[in-house]
């Protein structure tokens, strides 16, 4: 278990899964949800990887204080988890103009 977040800070949570596919949310710094999708990355990867990387970079504007500090990335446990964790760490890697540094905090369920 890992304490809880300090900051308020946006983050980009993602419910991995083989047979529903990737569910992400953009929860921003005050806990609200500012987008939510979905993906099946097993049937086309490379859209997949690109509309994650669009995300990660809406969670980076949304924390526009300092462009530096990495994005906060939730990763649920599971199946398919450590796949999805490929995913968004390709997705990091098709980033097009904004430098992103991802924190990462893999959850478990109690």
């Amino acid at each position: 278990m890992f304490p809880p977040l300090t900051e308020k800070r946006p983050l980009l949570a993602v419910d991995p899964g083989f047979r529903a596919g990737c569910k992400f949310a953009i929860l921003g710094g005050n806990g609200n949800v500012e987008r939510l999708e979905s993906c099946d990355w097993m049937k086309n990867f490379e859209k997949s990887k690109r509309m994650v990387g669009e995300m990660l970079i809406s969670v980076q504007k949304l924390a526009s204080d300092d462009a530096s500090s990495p994005v906060l990335v939730a990763l649920g446990t599971g199946t398919a988890s450590a796949e999805s964790e490929n995913l968004v760490v390709q997705g990091e890697r098709a980033k097009f103009v904004i430098t992103l540094t991802c924190a990462w905090r893999v959850l478990d369920r109690p």
